[in-house]
């Protein structure tokens, strides 16, 4: 009987040697899963819709400022004397692209305007209705307003002045 016990010991002993022991083994690799996603975003457009305008302005003695703001507002400084405030409006551009998207806006530091035969004038101090970041509205348009300085010379040369600047919109 002794030697039936010892041998049934034996055997377990063996197969215990034989037969992992489950959570006491270590693990030589392992695998997890992950998720890749992308969201493809409406290319974000801009369109002029109305230009910016002084409208008309009689020069003087003494150099001078005309403002229109983002509103359509003019003001005519010191100097100056504006006819037809009615003509005056700010810039108007669509931004169009994704809804609720952030972006931003860059207005240009300065620009000059020419007449014809010569003469020029700078604009600057150009200012936006959205400040320089700004969120796509829920239909996926936004309007934009751009208001800014011109800075007309002493005794300023009469005549029609044109030129054109950029206003650049990024996603954020």
């Amino acid at each position: 009987m002794k030697k039936t016990i010892l041998i049934a010991l034996t055997a377990l002993a063996a197969i215990a040697l034989l037969v992992p022991a489950g959570s006491a083994m270590a693990q030589a690799s392992d695998t997890a899963t992950a998720n890749a996603t992308a969201t493809i975003v409406s290319p974000i457009a801009i369109q002029s819709d109305f230009d910016l305008a002084f409208s008309d302005i009689v020069a003087g003695a003494a150099a001078g400022t005309v403002v229109v703001s983002t509103g359509g507002t003019r003001t005519v400084g010191a100097g100056l004397a504006g006819l037809n405030p009615g003509n005056a409006r700010a810039a108007q551009f669509t931004i169009t692209g994704t809804p609720s998207r952030q972006f931003g806006i860059v207005l240009p530091t300065s620009t000059t305007i020419n007449r014809v035969g010569g003469g020029s004038m700078t604009v600057d101090a150009f200012t936006s209705s959205l400040g320089l970041t700004a969120t796509i509205g829920g239909t996926g348009s936004s309007v934009l307003k751009v208001g800014a300085t011109l800075n007309v010379g002493a005794n300023q040369t009469a005549g029609d002045y044109t030129g054109t600047f950029d206003v650049t919109v990024t996603y954020n």
